[in-house]
């Protein structure tokens, strides 16, 4: 079902318990869509897609500019975030609520990771710039340059050393969303040590060299009992 490299991480994870687009070399066979002054190629739609969930994270996270909303998100929007409805107005009011409570937050982007319709960020939002922040992980699904869907998972960062996460071997490991990019494969997936437990949502991200994992992040964020949607975090 997926290609090698997405299932051998697919199998590690439930075994082991700023990137910059370049358009296309030919300008000619491109087609460009302007929007808001900014140029988006869609000769290659998974670069397009980065290309514009960078821009829209940067602008609406980072600058407060809410006309991205506008513009990008679908009338449809669906959202898996627990704390939020569906719909392009909620997300506005989520984050017009953010940036009053702390007009300082700044989201600092690791990784920009794009498959097909699928594109991850990876972000440690700090509220202040000298504060610890948490571990932020955002997948937009985009259809014809709209963003139709989101999911995200956070964590907060720790003063001190944490355990790593280890699975317990008997434990439901169910609902895998892969993204892949290069050297870098991200799973997130919904983790329960047993059916009636609401589980946690889980995020590895590995890199890949040579056939070896050298570099592993995880965020895990616990499933709430309620939710402002009915379409679970997964």
């Amino acid at each position: 079902m997926f290609r090698f490299r997405k299932s051998a991480v697919v199998a590690v994870a439930a075994l082991s318990a700023t990137a910059v687009w370049v358009p296309p070399a030919s300008a000619a066979t491109a087609e460009q869509t302007a929007i808001t002054g900014q140029t988006f190629w869609r000769g290659d739609q998974t670069a397009a897609n980065k290309a514009l969930v960078t821009y829209f994270y940067e602008q609406l996270f980072n600058q407060g500019n809410l006309s991205v909303i506008d513009a990008y998100v679908a009338p449809t929007y669906i959202q898996h975030n627990p704390f939020a409805p569906d719909g392009p107005e909620a997300l506005r009011a989520l984050i017009t609520r953010q940036k009053q409570n702390n007009p300082q937050q700044h989201n600092t982007v690791s990784q920009v990771i794009a498959d097909g319709d699928l594109v991850l960020v990876h972000s440690t939002s700090r509220p202040t710039p000298d504060a610890l922040g948490t571990d932020v992980v955002d997948v937009f699904r985009v259809s014809k340059g709209k963003l139709v869907e989101h999911w995200d998972t956070f964590q907060p960062v720790s003063a001190t050393p944490t355990k790593p996460f280890h699975k317990d071997p008997h434990a439901i490991v169910s609902k895998p969303m892969v993204v892949a990019q290069g050297e870098l494969v991200a799973v997130r997936y919904h983790y329960q040590k047993n059916r009636a437990d609401l589980g946690q949502a889980v995020v590895e991200i590995y890199r890949v060299r040579h056939g070896r994992i050298v570099q592993r992040w995880t965020v895990v964020q616990n499933v709430p009992p309620t939710s402002a949607n009915s379409n679970t975090m997964f």
